[in-house]
């Protein structure tokens, strides 16, 4: 059992810091508010000097009232006289401000962080399908191609919904045995995603399907034709955090060397 650790003082004292900074700024604009109302005018007081036109004197002006320490900006000066508080509290409103833009800064990169880890986690748990034991069998009396193959469960979950699909293509081999560009392209078409299918198989983890088999092209067909051929599985499914997923593999006719080959996976 690990040791229970305590939060370092520097994290305890954090809040307090922040605490200090709001009672500045607090100070600031009460004081700011009581300093706009000293200077304001009493709109009673300027009624009766309009009615009276007479200027007031300097002897009829209160300053006992203004604190006096409190210093306006001197123009001419290049100086402000503003009040300590009002200092701190703008150095306190800028220090909140960095300290909440940190803060945000922090907790982006751990969201970031946390997604990173939650996809590495669905990555290692979810399941992996691989197609297994692809082999081609030709019949001795029909001369026609067998294609067999398993499907393996790799993952370390159950894989649901599991869809099978085969395609296939053939074309024409060039005079110097290649194949042409707009079969290239077709060829590679094949390789296409399938979606799962609602009431598919399912597969537990680590565990291997039955063997399945279909009909392949006539090989005598082929080399007489001068026909490459394609014979493509195509597998569709579901893991168990409702991601769809597939994988696909394939065998390819090679008419210069008249065998079939593992030419590609997905």
């Amino acid at each position: 059992m690990e040791p229970e650790t305590k939060p370092s003082s520097r994290a305890q004292n954090f809040p307090w810091l922040l605490a200090l900074l709001g009672i500045f700024s607090v100070l600031a604009l009460f004081t700011s508010k009581r300093t706009i109302a000293i200077d304001t005018p009493n709109p009673k007081d300027a009624a009766n000097n309009d009615a009276s036109d007479v200027p007031p004197t300097p002897s009829s002006i209160e300053t006992d009232s203004i604190p006096a320490n409190y210093c306006k900006y001197e123009p001419g000066t290049g100086e402000n006289h503003a009040p300590w508080w009002e200092k701190a509290s703008a150095v306190a409103q800028v220090i909140i401000a960095l300290v909440t833009v940190g803060l945000l800064i922090a907790n982006l990169r751990q969201a970031n962080t946390t997604r990173r880890q939650l996809s590495d986690f669905e990555t290692a748990q979810s399941a992996q399908l691989i197609i297994e034991d692809l082999t081609v069998e030709t019949s001795d009396s029909s001369k026609r191609s067998r294609v067999k193959f398993a499907i393996l469960n790799a993952g370390e979950t159950v894989a649901t919904s599991i869809d099978l699909q085969q395609d296939g293509s053939g074309w024409h081999i060039t005079p110097d045995g290649l194949i042409s560009i707009e079969d290239l392209h077709r060829i590679k078409g094949i390789m296409r995603p399938v979606p799962p299918r609602d009431g598919g198989f399912s597969l537990g983890p680590h565990e291997k399907s039955k063997t399945f088999d279909f009909d392949g092209p006539i090989v005598d067909n082929l080399i007489r034709d001068r026909i490459g051929n394609i014979q493509v599985i195509l597998v569709g499914y579901k893991d168990i955090f409702h991601q769809s997923k597939w994988t696909a593999d394939c065998l390819m006719f090679l008419y210069n060397t008249r065998e079939w080959s593992i030419a590609c996976k997905e």
